[in-house]
């Protein structure tokens, strides 16, 4: 909450969000939850998730796909070492290192709080969209 009692989400400038960004993972969002579950490339729950499992081999949550987009790619641990690490939220990019996070909060133009929020791992489609029209300031 902020000092006069409201949500943080309220505090958005709209002319600092990325609203086209926004408009984009969402419809993103909305299409990938149409599909049969072992067909989506969307994820809520981790930033980047990968299985033999899936027709795709990789989901991304909402932080994930705007990284990707932006031209990151998601750094896994070496299965041979870690056989069990099939999620991560580490992205490299010209050498850089960063979190999916940090890189989609800045792409959207947004704080921390309502990156929170928006890349919540329980968030629905639903959510998402509720979300990010409450960041556009209107309807997407």
């Amino acid at each position: 909450m902020s000092e006069d009692g409201r949500p943080w989400i309220d505090h958005v400038p709209p002319s600092t969000a990325n609203v086209p960004l926004l408009r984009k993972v969402v419809e993103w969002v909305e299409a990938e939850d149409a599909k049969p579950y072992q067909e989506r490339e969307w994820y809520q729950g981790h930033y980047f998730c990968r299985s033999d499992e899936w027709s795709c081999g990789t989901k991304a949550c909402v932080a994930g796909k705007i990284a990707l987009d932006a031209g990151w790619v998601p750094v896994f641990s070496d299965a041979e070492k870690d056989p069990f690490s099939i999620a991560t939220d580490l992205v490299r990019k010209d050498g850089v290192e960063a979190s999916a996070f940090n890189v989609a909060r800045k792409e959207l133009g947004i704080n921390v709080r309502i990156a929170d929020d928006l890349f919540m791992a329980a968030n629905s489609a639903l959510r998402v969209r509720l979300v990010a029209e409450k960041i556009a300031g209107e309807r997407l």
